[in-house]
């Protein structure tokens, strides 16, 4: 009873809204008509205050009433495509007692969620679905996936999605109100403060109703999947995300300015799963789950929802809970790599697709060229030539350090010749160390390699990984012919520049 008057409360708050902004408009036409009685001047300067304001208001009034369907995302699987995954859920709906989705579409993200279209302000429902995150199939177990699947369906039964939408729609609508509100006008500023009120409370009471509703969700799941299994989910999405994020962030996007991206996520996300160090900082994760909470978070903290699971009695797990959640798929590898890749923008179409190894070796190799390239303009525009390999160590020959110096790196106030001499040797040599790098790289003799617990690392072919580093001290001591010579046995031209590399 107390989470349906909550429930009530909250839609007559949405209902509300459109009721005050009606409500303000009407006062202030009422005040502009008062104001024309009195005096014409008068009425003109009053509707250079309120004619801004109650145009920013009717237009949030439209926002409410108007709803653009959102284009589907995701990789759609039918009952015929994955019949045994379709047949889980199935199972699943019945258990929670509802009807199942009429869509599953597995969408790139670290998450599972479950929609309902409805007509009547949500009081028939027309058609459902589910979304399932293809790093969950990735990274859980089949009971974990059980268990979160148990969790959405969960809502369907709690009726819990009758008025998301339009729910969704008012939290939208509010927003899009307020920001449309000049704070720099006083008046607008005024109108401004009484709905960002309004809106406070709703959110306060809404997002109160949802919490309980992801309780009673969990719950459903405990006693289906087991309690310890559902805990087990929670956890584990809690590691998925972060990994997932530092995977999209660190590695399927690294090669993004160089114009590649890697032919295949599931298996680079994977092997980042499977890396022992990696496990080791995931496992971390999962063992401190998130223990904050505000009023105005849509769910309980993960630290709260794990202990109100662990207060269930324990339920056996089922056969097959320890496989793979991915086991459930037919040819799952293709499967969770178009539902990874599924989020891309148009522009990822034009990139071109290579292998992990070669992807990390292109990207690294592209933003050290780039580095490269930007050591070889400098040295340019202080030596006002153009600069190539023979230029620069003519330069340090000549102890023009400070070509090579970074120029966004000064030496201290008042520092004399001696001081200012050691400060560019200090910026200079690794500046020129990342150019015989690049150039290493170029002539074939050099290769960044992939590793999934630790930034990728130059290496160097023999005997450049022992002779690069002596023949760039010997430079800076007076004496660049090591390193010349070194440059010749790699058939590296002294009139070399780096050239960017980009896909054919």
């Amino acid at each position: 009873m107390r989470v349906s008057l909550r429930a009530l409360l909250a839609v007559c708050l949405l209902a509300g809204f459109p009721l005050l902004i009606l409500a303000l408009v009407a006062g202030l036409v009422v005040l502009e008509i008062i104001a024309i009685r009195h005096s014409p001047i008068s009425a003109l300067k009053l509707a250079i205050l309120t004619v801004p304001a109650g145009y920013a208001l009717i237009r949030g009034l439209f926002e409410l009433e108007r709803h653009k369907a959102e284009e589907e995302s995701g990789v759609l699987v039918t009952p015929e495509t994955q019949p045994e995954l379709w047949a889980l859920v199935r199972a699943l709906a019945d258990e929670v007692g509802t009807r199942p989705p009429d869509d599953i579409r597995l969408v790139p993200a670290v998450n599972a969620a479950v929609a309902e279209e409805t007509r009547l302000l949500g009081l028939r429902a027309v058609r459902r679905h589910l979304y399932i995150g293809a790093p969950l199939l990735a990274g859980l177990s089949t009971g974990e996936l059980r268990a979160v699947l148990a969790h959405e369906l969960a809502h369907y039964s709690n009726q819990d999605t009758r008025l998301a939408g339009l729910t969704y729609r008012g939290e939208r609508t509010m927003r899009g109100t307020l920001s449309r509100l000049n704070p720099r006008d006083w008046f607008q500023r005024l109108v401004r403060w009484i709905f960002f009120a309004y809106t406070k409370l709703y959110f306060k009471v809404s997002r109160a109703v949802t919490r309980r509703q992801e309780l009673a969700a969990d719950a459903a799941s405990g006693r289906i999947a087991g309690p310890a299994t559902a805990a087990s989910a929670l956890r584990q999405i809690g590691a998925l995300a972060m990994a997932w994020r530092f995977f999209m962030n660190n590695y399927a996007t690294i090669g993004w300015r160089a114009g590649y991206l890697p032919r295949n996520f599931a298996d680079g996300f994977g092997l980042l799963l499977a890396d022992s160090s990696r496990q080791s900082e995931l496992d971390e994760i999962r063992g401190n789950p998130d223990d904050e909470e505000s009023p105005y978070d849509t769910h309980p903290s993960m630290a709260a929802r794990i202990a109100a699971l662990d207060g269930m009695p324990p339920v056996p797990a089922a056969p097959g809970d320890e496989k793979p959640a991915r086991a459930i798929l037919r040819d799952a590898d293709a499967v969770v790599d178009a539902a990874m890749q599924a989020g891309l923008v148009d522009e990822a179409k034009r990139k071109q697709r290579v292998d992990w190894p070669t992807l990390v070796h292109v990207s690294c190799q592209h933003a050290l060229t780039e580095e490269a390239a930007g050591i070889f303009a400098g040295a340019a525009r202080v030596l006002g030539r153009p600069a190539t390999l023979t230029t620069l160590l003519d330069a340090v020959d000549a102890g023009q350090f400070v070509a090579l110096a970074d120029p966004e790196s000064k030496p201290a106030e008042g520092a004399g010749p001696r001081a200012q001499r050691e400060f560019a040797v200090t910026s200079a040599k690794p500046r020129l160390s990342t150019v015989v790098q690049v150039a290493l790289a170029d002539a074939g003799h050099a290769r960044w390699t992939l590793s999934w617990s630790e930034p990728a690392t130059l290496a160097l072919d023999p005997p450049y990984d022992t002779e690069v580093k002596p023949a760039v001290d010997a430079a800076f001591e007076g004496d660049t012919a090591p390193l010349r010579a070194l440059l010749g046995k790699a058939e590296i031209s002294l009139s070399y520049q780096p050239l960017a590399t980009t896909p054919a």
